[in-house]
């Protein structure tokens, strides 16, 4: 079977591997999408500064970072119930998730409807993350909020916080991204464009009292430091990397905000399943919110492109945040789509790579 794979920081490549067996509690899963976890697997993948691998497996990596997958299940391994061969599902796994045949937990595979796309079953743990930092909050009803980083997560936290909140703020330094939160009735700013300070005074001049960090960099942590009303809380669902040169105790203690980081009951991925992991805790909600229209994956999803061009995928992710934002691979070819987006992108790369080096 073929499978993506890390051989190293930003080297993957697209190699053939031996199909897996379904060993007692798991599951086969012919894969159809997986889709990218913007965020981490680009970290992963490519590293950033001042960034700690805690918690990541030793190169090579089969099946990449990946994590979120869909298909059909193929096969069921011993003492696996409440599933059958044949079944639609959205599936998780430990790190790994690109590869043809996916072996999994069977408590990292969940059901899905007919109706569902497997690109909106695959992507469907974007919402996960945000869905718990929210909660974790307690944000009261018609309360003004905030989300500062606007991928895939980000614009999720901005779907479901639209259907209960005043206003919802939504932050980034992307435009694109920007004009897409403002497309789910959020306030949107631009830092590098916007007066930050001009937004809040016209919108909410004492600040929202819930923020969600989704950027997962320092910056995006200061300013939802900053932008925070007084006793208001800050859900970490961006996963930063070592501070420097911050002092968290000040605006804690003068302005006594709180902040709230995801429990995750696995350290090994954030995908684990099992009883209590957001997985098994949030994912049912999530597609709920995908079958019932308040989650709209297709508007967060740039394309889905044939896993023959999965490396050129993750090389624009990484270098072209202001043009991408959700993609997913397909591993049967009449699943793409916006090949055409794609294959403009990546020319206009090509032409402005070659005229950079002959600079």
């Amino acid at each position: 079977m073929r499978a993506l794979v890390a051989k190293g920081l930003g080297d993957l490549e697209l190699l053939d591997l031996p199909e897996p067996t379904a060993q007692p509690g798991q599951v086969l899963v012919k894969t159809m999408i997986t889709a990218v976890s913007a965020g981490t697997e680009r970290r992963m993948v490519y590293g950033r500064p001042n960034d700690l691998r805690e918690h990541a497996p030793d190169f090579p990596v089969e099946g990449g970072f990946g994590y979120l997958a869909a298909g059909e299940i193929l096969e069921l391994g011993r003492g696996v119930e409440g599933l059958k061969v044949g079944d639609r599902v959205s599936a998780g796994r430990a790190w790994g998730a690109h590869r043809e045949i996916l072996d999994t937990d069977a408590t990292s595979v969940i059901p899905v409807p007919d109706t569902m796309s497997y690109m909106e079953a695959a992507a469907s743990y974007w919402a996960v993350p945000p869905l718990a930092g929210i909660l974790a909050t307690k944000p009261r009803i018609y309360t003004n909020s905030a989300v500062v980083g606007l991928g895939p997560l980000g614009l999720c936290a901005v779907q479901i916080l639209a259907r209960s909140s005043r206003r919802v703020l939504a932050v980034d330094i992307v435009d694109s991204r920007v004009e897409k939160a403002r497309s789910f009735g959020a306030v949107g700013v631009n830092t590098t464009t916007d007066s930050m300070q001009e937004v809040l005074e016209s919108e909410m001049p004492a600040g929202p009292e819930v923020v969600i960090e989704a950027s997962g960099t320092q910056a995006g942590l200061e300013l939802a430091l900053d932008i925070v009303a007084p006793l208001g809380r800050i859900a970490l669902v961006g996963v930063p990397p070592p501070l420097e040169g911050m002092n968290l105790f000040w605006p804690m203690q003068h302005k006594g905000v709180e902040l709230v980081p995801l429990a995750r009951e696995s350290t090994t991925s954030p995908q684990g399943g099992g009883a209590g992991s957001p997985r098994a805790t949030y994912l049912p909600d999530a597609l709920d919110m995908i079958s019932r229209g308040i989650l709209d994956i297709d508007a967060m999803t740039s394309w889905v492109v044939s896993i023959d061009h999965a490396v050129e995928a993750f090389d624009l992710l990484n270098n072209r945040p202001d043009e991408v934002l959700g993609i997913g691979f397909a591993w049967d070819s009449s699943l793409t789509s916006g090949q055409e987006r794609f294959d403009a992108l990546r020319v206009a790369a090509q032409t402005t790579d070659q005229q950079e080096a002959d600079e």
